[in-house]
């Protein structure tokens, strides 16, 4: 027999004392969605207004600087180090 999405999502730290019918609710304004190896699921400055339960597979997180803050140059780098605390 097939997991319920509902258990799984019991099993999630966050959303376990949820009552039944809140998970439902959950579940009803929810859609499930397949991503591809390598597929970007959010990117930064993506507004905050999704959860995201990995039901299979893995999730790499990579966080990059903030997009006011290029990629430094080797010289930045080395300039940032030398500051005095």
């Amino acid at each position: 027999m097939a997991t319920s999405v509902i258990e799984i999502l019991r099993k999630s730290e966050l959303l376990s004392a949820l009552a039944t019918e809140d998970l439902e609710t959950v579940v009803a304004s929810s859609r499930l969605r397949t991503f591809r190896r390598g597929q970007i699921v959010c990117t930064t400055g993506d507004p905050g207004d999704t959860l995201i339960v990995v039901i299979s597979g893995q999730v790499k997180v990579v966080a990059r600087a903030a997009p006011d803050f290029p990629p430094w140059s080797p010289r930045q780098r080395t300039a940032a180090r030398r500051r005095p605390r």
